[in-house]
């Protein structure tokens, strides 16, 4: 299989682990150690430990692939550079989620540590 096909796969299948984590998450909800045990079903648990027994170990290895590709590219030729490059593409969108939707949800919720806010 040549690189650039291979590098698509990859990514595709990346794709499909974040949905599966995605999927994992809003399947927490229905379970039995979910804050509402009561709407859960055997169901959405069965589906929820089948998806949690895979998809973790499954987006590493190929997160990992794809950074040995890229590396291979020389993408990623120095630790600054990576650093720099995940920084922008991963802190920044998640600390500006962080204060734009979760802290301000939290504090309207009620659920959060008063000392954080204060």
């Amino acid at each position: 299989m040549k690189i650039k096909n291979l590098s698509l796969t990859l990514n595709n299948i990346k794709v499909y682990t974040i949905l599966l984590v995605i999927i994992g998450h809003v399947l927490a909800i229905y379970t039995h150690l979910s804050l509402f045990p009561h709407i859960g079903s055997k169901v959405t648990g069965l589906l929820y430990n089948l998806i949690y027994s895979f998809h973790m170990p499954l987006f590493i290895f190929v997160s990992g692939a794809v950074y040995a590709i890229c590396r291979d590219k020389g993408k990623y030729s120095t630790w600054s550079e990576l650093i720099k490059i995940k920084s922008k593409r991963i802190l920044v969108p998640y600390i500006t989620f962080c204060l734009i939707i979760l802290f301000p949800t939290l504090k309207v919720l009620g659920v959060y540590d008063k000392t954080l806010f204060q």
